[in-house]
């Protein structure tokens, strides 16, 4: 039980989902165009860089969770806060996390010389904060940060290795141009997927925040005009990854496009029309995220350019 409070505080699921899918872009996008020691970042400072990302997650998750401590109260599948935590624990939890993650921050900066890289941490903190104290009631403006914050996931691998990524696209410039070309991809599949589902989170959760007087992207449009927005997001990642279709070659990755891709969009994009109470968009949540996974899998591992 002890594990299951803290899994509804750190969200550990998803901090696993970010953890994995920064070794697999590292593994697949990185790795194999350099030598160990071309590097910007080594093996143990990698590992510390993942570390200040998931402390920077981990935060978010925490100051969500204090946040919305009496949205959550009526849900006993929610709520933590004061149950299994006091609101000083929290905000200590919170505080905690954040130093840790800035003090390896700090030290990665120093050890690497990338010191203009180091505002990041704070400002993605404040983000975070800002979004959980203010944003999550203002119609779609906190889905969208938080869709691209998504995003920065995918997006800082690229922005840590950027000198190598550079090297590379004077000595080989197609293998560059392919790895650009997946990584914008990525991002893009990471941006609207996330930005779809925060919708279909809202529209989840839209009874209770209505209640709290919330004014979540669900509860100012209404059910039916927020599952337009999901839908019309969706549509755009479905025709944007339906675009790589031009750019393969050959029957085989045309076809991992097909079955991998736009099937599974296709079926989330009909069950999204047929929802209706808050259990079809409870699953829908779910099979988004899936998606996404799918996705990141696809681009990472299958996707040849």
């Amino acid at each position: 039980m002890v594990i299951s409070y803290w899994n509804r505080m750190l969200r550990i699921p998803n901090l696993v989902i970010i953890l994995l899918t920064q070794v697999l872009i590292y593994v697949c996008f990185i790795k194999p165009y350099f030598a160990s020691e071309e590097l910007a970042l080594s093996l143990t400072q990698c590992l510390l860089f993942l570390f200040t990302l998931l402390c920077l997650a981990g935060s978010g998750y925490v100051i969500n969770t204090i946040y919305d401590r009496e949205i959550d109260s009526g849900d006993p599948d929610k709520s933590v806060i004061p149950l299994h935590f006091s609101e000083r624990q929290s905000w200590q939890l919170y505080a905690g996390i954040v130093l840790a993650g800035f003090i390896i921050a700090i030290f990665l900066s120093v050890k690497t010389g990338f010191y203009y890289s180091l505002s990041l941490y704070p400002v993605t903190a404040i983000s975070l904060w800002f979004y959980s104290y203010k944003l999550k009631c203002v119609p779609l403006l906190g889905n969208i940060l938080i869709a691209f914050l998504t995003g920065a996931v995918i997006a800082i691998i690229p922005f840590v290795f950027w000198d190598n990524l550079k090297e590379l696209r004077i000595s080989d410039y197609n293998s560059w141009a392919s790895l650009m070309y997946r990584f914008v991809m990525l991002f893009i599949l990471a941006v609207l997927s996330n930005l779809s589902r925060e919708v279909v989170k809202d529209i989840e959760d839209m009874n209770a925040d209505k209640a709290y007087y919330c004014n979540s992207t669900a509860t100012y449009f209404g059910l039916k005009n927020s599952k337009t927005i999901s839908l019309n997001v969706w549509f755009a990642l479905m025709i944007i990854c339906g675009s790589a279709l031009w750019y393969q070659q050959g029957f085989l990755p045309k076809l991992w496009i097909i079955l991998i891709i736009e099937i599974p969009a296709l079926a989330i994009f009909i069950l999204m029309i047929q929802a209706k109470d808050t259990r079809d968009f409870t699953h829908l949540s779910l099979y988004l995220k899936l998606f996404m996974l799918l996705g990141i899998t696809y681009w990472c591992i299958i996707a040849k350019t």
